[in-house]
């Protein structure tokens, strides 16, 4: 898209501009406000809104949004009022102002490694609604740019706010360092913390017990010790109380009991737990602690008796702010980390910030249960859940995140891996509870599902059935940017059960691999859109993706995938209120089926540094070793880019059409079709 500038014009003064090619002219434009020095289009003031924990204290989670009420964008109303277009179509570049020196150690994330290298960038984000761990104490300015990328208008807004100390939140005494026992080092706790020797702590020990009913307490650990933790906060437990690490050396080591105590659990939070008298939301920070389970999913199937098993490390029944920072869980046979707050009272926010999950069992990994407060989220930064390869292929297990239904959630820098063949990488707002959730997702890998991610995935349940609709809600969701990688059991790279979505610059590849179902059948399955009323329709967009099969025709059970398979498709089809699945400017790219589908080769298969799909076969249910035979082929996977000779290149014509490519680089004009411009 160009971008023309004119000069002298005054403040406010309005013009008027057609263009004309090919004998064929556009509609007036008229821009009617100039920057201060008349130099450019602008589109109004903007204002940055912060959302905060009670702590405010590193590491700290910062969500951010934008409050657009007095823009002048111009952006057309839909047929939703739950379905905002300006969160879709306008471009929304945040940096969250960490520019100390250190910067660069300090800018990228430790845990996701199937991502690309820019992707581990920390201090950058995109989107409408975004979150941030801030690491350290300090005075922060972040700030944004909002670009509407078919008029050139754009504005910037900037927030100055501070991340406070723990030390200071926490006075003397508060603060509680825990050493093995038979350890009496404790020259590296903070200033005037209590000093504590001992193994475990649990639900009946007085070292826990004596807490009750007093102001928040820190926890800290002694880094290389190993403990075990079993604790639950019910309704005279402390608020907002934080758990971490001290010292030098290895992170502490933390299991849960195993003989039931506490339900084989860490952490359990009461639906009863009342933390701030009940009238405003308290923090629980977890920071610095690898925690170890019992469970081996390489040996053991879900089926086994869990009776002596390792179950969650939290599990929480009330609304909390939880912050999850720099920790490891591995050996957990039900969720590692589960939420399902009770009550709407006051909103519920969960960050997982540079967060390893490995080795896990299942009915989710990590549950995110539905909670419909207008401030409640769910924030996935830099997090790396990737099962262990040689885990069974167990149905039990399922998802590696499920997230029921949430206002708002941004997930972003994580790598996904799993092995579960019936089930998708992530289940995004899975049975929805509200119109307008806003779901934005971007720089981040997904391997692995019968679908690779869904949407609305159970869609059809009380809300929606009130609502009018058989089918899901009418979202706010982006998904920008991201590499979806297919497996021997993949159907679709996306399930689509819900409205409003934007699906671009994504790339999508099915490695070589020997199918164990139906083959890649489709690029998208849309569900139950042909009975919804019109009123409330919100468009599905996909467009500059690049969709790469690498399967034989054998491999791929003979199929060549259609665009869109659709639950109901002939009622969708004739109706002609629901035309509103836009599939525009995306590269296919087929080259070894019996009859290649190759209109935009030749592809620069190596333009950016790819990385070996975890993938290696199949381990099914009562086998002792991994089929290869199903495995993807064990080589770095390639961006598929167009080169200088493809016929992508210049050929986006037709709106909607993305401007940035998934590194941001900037489109010339016109742009290429597909997720690259050339490299």
């Amino acid at each position: 898209m160009p971008i023309l500038g004119f000069r002298g014009f005054p403040k406010g003064q309005s013009v008027t501009l057609q263009a004309t090619q090919d004998g064929v002219a556009t509609l007036p434009l008229t821009a009617a406000s100039w920057d201060a020095t008349g130099s450019g289009l602008q589109g109004g003031p903007v204002t940055i809104k912060l959302d905060r924990t009670q702590a405010m204290a590193a590491p700290d989670s910062v969500r951010f949004s934008v409050e657009l009420d007095k823009t002048t964008f111009g952006l057309p109303a839909g047929n939703s009022t739950a379905y905002d277009q300006g969160l879709h179509e306008l471009i929304y570049l945040w940096d969250f102002g960490e520019d100390a020196p250190d910067a660069v150690v300090r800018k990228q994330w430790d845990a996701p490694q199937n991502i690309f290298d820019k992707w581990k960038t920390r201090s950058c984000a995109k989107g409408p609604w975004v979150s941030h761990v801030y690491r350290t104490p300090n005075t922060y300015t972040a700030s944004v740019i909002v670009l509407n990328p078919r008029t050139g208008q754009s504005s910037t807004a900037s927030a100055t706010f501070q991340v406070g100390t723990l030390d200071a939140f926490y006075p003397a005494g508060n603060t509680i360092c825990v050493n093995p026992i038979g350890d009496p080092d404790f020259g590296d706790a903070p200033l005037n913390a209590q000093h504590v020797n001992a193994d475990a702590l649990l639900n009946d020990d007085a070292l826990w017990t004596d807490q009750r009913g007093g102001d928040p307490v820190r926890w800290l650990f002694k880094r290389g010790g190993s403990f075990t933790l079993g604790v639950s906060f019910d309704s005279s437990e402390p608020h907002d109380n934080a758990f971490g690490a001290y010292g030098s050396g290895e992170d502490p080591i933390i299991t849960s009991p195993t003989d039931g105590t506490n339900g084989n659990r860490c952490f359990y939070v009461n639906a009863r737990y009342v933390g701030l008298s009940g009238n405003k939301t308290p923090d629980l920070r977890i920071f610095g602690l690898n925690f170890q389970g019992n469970h081996d999913p390489t040996v053991e199937e879900q089926t086994i008796d869990a009776t002596n098993k390792t179950s969650n490390a939290l599990r929480s029944d009330k609304y909390l702010d939880i912050v999850i920072h720099k920790c490891r869980f591995a050996g957990f046979f039900y969720s590692a980390v589960s939420t399902y707050p009770r009550d709407l009272n006051e909103p519920h926010n969960v960050h997982l910030d540079d967060v390893v999950i490995t080795d896990f069992g299942g009915q989710y990994p990590t549950i995110f249960g539905e909670h419909t407060h207008p401030q409640s989220s769910v924030s996935l930064t830099g997090t790396r859940i990737a099962q262990n390869p040689e885990a069974f292929s167990d149905p039990g297990i399922r998802a590696p995140s499920r997230i029921q239904s949430i206002t708002q959630l941004h997930m972003r820098g994580c790598d996904i891996f799993h092995t579960d063949e019936t089930q998708p990488c992530i289940k995004f707002q899975e049975t929805p509870h509200a119109d307008g959730m806003i779901t934005n997702v971007h720089s981040n890998s997904f391997e692995g599902g019968l679908e690779v991610i869904s949407l609305n995935r159970n869609a059809t349940n009380s809300y929606t059935t009130t609502a009018g609709r058989d089918g899901g809600a009418i979202n706010n969701a982006i998904f920008d940017g991201n590499v979806f990688v297919g497996n021997y059991r993949s159907m679709v790279f996306a399930r689509l059960e819900g409205q409003g979505v934007t699906y671009r610059g994504n790339l999508c590849i099915m490695p070589a691999t020997v199918r164990t179902g139906s083959g890649l059948e489709a690029l998208f399955f849309v569900f139950n859109r042909g009975d919804e009323p019109t009123t409330q329709s919100a468009p599905i967009d996909i467009y500059n993706n690049t969709f790469v099969l690498l399967r034989t025709s054998e491999q791929n059970n003979a199929l060549s995938p259609i665009d869109f398979s659709y639950n109901q498709q002939a009622e969708y089809l004739g109706n002609p209120d629901h035309d509103d699945v836009n599939f525009n400017n995306n590269i296919r790219h087929y080259p070894n089926l019996d009859s290649p589908v190759t209109p935009y080769a030749p592809l620069d298969r190596t333009p950016e540094v790819m990385w070996t799909p975890r993938n290696i076969g199949r381990k099914a249910l009562g086998q002792t070793t991994v089929d290869p035979l199903n495995g993807a082929p064990q080589v770095p996977l390639d961006a598929y880019a167009p080169s200088f000779a493809s016929p992508a290149l210049g050929d986006a014509m037709t709106e909607p059409v993305s401007y940035f490519d998934m590194f941001l680089a900037q489109r010339p004009e016109p742009p290429s079709k597909g997720a690259w411009e050339a490299q």
